[in-house]
């Protein structure tokens, strides 16, 4: 496979897989969520987006004011609504105030796919 003119190994047998606590839901199709997931710990440099690329698509040079890698998110599926989310209230109070302080998280991260086995078959 090649990411960004990189070529990676990749291995979609069930036995590489498991080691990474993965498995492919309708065997023998390799599922492109579960190939995403086991990528992302060894390449996530080259799947995220990259300084360089932010800074493109920033047309009047806006300094970064906060970035967030993982945060706690509500369960849109279960009819949890970011409007009663702490994060967000947070994040709002943040940018209205121009302290990126202002966003304290007392819930621990929730993004992590693990936190949402069926994310991408929806």
């Amino acid at each position: 496979m090649s990411i960004r003119g990189h070529r990676i190994a990749l291995d979609t047998s069930v036995e590489a897989l498991a080691q990474r606590g993965l498995e492919l839901l309708e065997l023998p199709n390799v599922d492109p969520v579960v190939v995403m997931r086991s990528l992302l710990p060894d390449q996530r440099v080259l799947l995220l987006t990259s300084p360089e690329e932010l800074a493109a698509r920033n047309p009047d040079d806006l300094p970064l004011f906060m970035r967030l890698d993982e945060w706690f998110h509500p369960d849109l599926a279960a009819g949890e609504l970011p409007s009663s989310c702490q994060t967000f209230h947070m994040l709002a109070e943040a940018i209205v105030s121009g302290d990126a302080a202002a966003y304290r998280p007392a819930r621990e991260p929730n993004t992590h796919w693990r936190n949402w086995p069926d994310g991408g078959t929806l």
